[in-house]
C-alpha cells in the first residue's frame, strides 16, 4: 500500500512534535531540578573538564596513559556521585532525559 505525500507529511509532523514535546519536557526537568540540586551542575561541569582534559592529555603528554587513566578514575567518580543524587531525591538516573513516545527509534 502506497502513501500519499501528504500522509508521509503529516505523520512527521506527528512525530516531529513528539519529539520537540518530548526534548521540551526534558529539559524543564533539568532546569528545575539543577535549580533544586545546584550540586548536580557542578558534578556535570566537573564530568565535562574531565573530558577536555582527555584531549589534552593526549595531544600533549608524553605519557598520556596515565593522565588517561586518573582522568577515567575521576570521572568514574563523578557518574556515581550522579547516580547517588537521583537515588537519594528518589528519581531514574534517566530522569533528565527525554521520554520519547517510541523507545526503539527516538
Amino acid at each position: 500500500m502506497k502513501y500519499s505525500n501528504k500522509a508521509i507529511s503529516d505523520a512527521l509532523s506527528v512525530i516531529n512534535s513528539r519529539r520537540r514535546n518530548a526534548e521540551a519536557k526534558a529539559e524543564e526537568r533539568a532546569i528545575n531540578f539543577k535549580t533544586e540540586h545546584p550540586e548536580l551542575a557542578e558534578i556535570e561541569r566537573e564530568m565535562a573538564d574531565t573530558t577536555l582534559g582527555l584531549f589534552k592529555a593526549i595531544s600533549n603528554c608524553p605519557d598520556p596513559k596515565k593522565v588517561v587513566n586518573e582522568l577515567k578514575e575521576k570521572n568514574l567518580g563523578f557518574q556515581k556521585a550522579r547516580k547517588a543524587l537521583f537515588e537519594a531525591c528518589g528519581v531514574d538516573e534517566n530522569y533528565l532525559k527525554p521520554d520519547y513516545t517510541c523507545k526503539k527509534c527516538n
